[in-house]
């Protein structure tokens, strides 16, 4: 009978631990959702103090240890938009974004999203700033597939900025032309011009 009651113990304090393992868990993946990645750690670390051999807790103890250097580079990356370093931060973004290709799920869906909204307003800071500096007409047709790229709602506006750019270069130089007598000419730049702003009024404007 001794040994009976011991093993009944026994198992009773490994449920106990295992539900309070759980509810560490439950509440480290909470922590982890709402971005506060080192309170997580702590709780998945806890998790696995109360019940050995968690596996899915040691998973995501692992995962917030990445998280959490995920997040400290992309601070970083922040600082160097801030200098206008953006070659440099779009390297940590990258290797940032690499630590992540072994893994999948909610929690990994959260870092890309987040990963690729500081990378969307790192382009954006890099086209503003290249648009300050005078680019020329071949440069504003490439800024302007790139400002299209960037899946973020902050790029319309920059995207549009862009496109009045080259709508006015072409109806500069094509009015240039006609006033010349150059129609072919003129012609060829507006129709160059409306492949990049098809819905310009001001360019079909000067059609032949």
């Amino acid at each position: 009978f001794l040994i009976t009651s011991f093993s009944g113990v026994y198992h009773l304090i490994l449920k106990n631990q295992t539900a309070d393992a759980k509810e560490l868990y439950a509440q480290g993946e909470q922590q982890f959702t709402e971005g506060n990645y080192e309170e997580a750690q702590k709780l998945f670390s806890k998790s696995i103090d109360v019940h050995h051999n968690f596996e899915q807790a040691e998973t995501s103890l692992k995962f917030s240890d990445i998280a959490i250097q995920i997040e400290e580079s992309l601070n970083d990356a922040k600082h160097l938009q801030e200098e206008k370093r953006f070659q440099e931060a779009n390297t940590i973004i990258h290797d940032a974004s690499a630590l992540l290709n072994n893994y999948n799920g909610l929690a990994v869906d959260q870092m890309i999203n987040q990963i690729e909204t500081v990378r969307s307003h790192l382009k954006i800071a890099e086209l503003t700033h290249n648009l300050e500096q005078d680019p020329t007409i071949d440069d504003l047709k490439i800024m302007l597939w790139d400002a299209e790229a960037i899946n973020h709602e902050g790029a319309d506006e920059l995207t549009q900025t862009i496109r009045n750019q080259i709508i006015d270069y072409s109806f500069t130089k094509a009015s240039e032309q006609l006033n010349q007598k150059q129609f072919n000419d003129a012609l060829l730049l507006v129709e160059d011009g409306l492949k990049y702003a098809p819905e310009s009024e001001k360019l079909d404007s000067l059609q032949i």
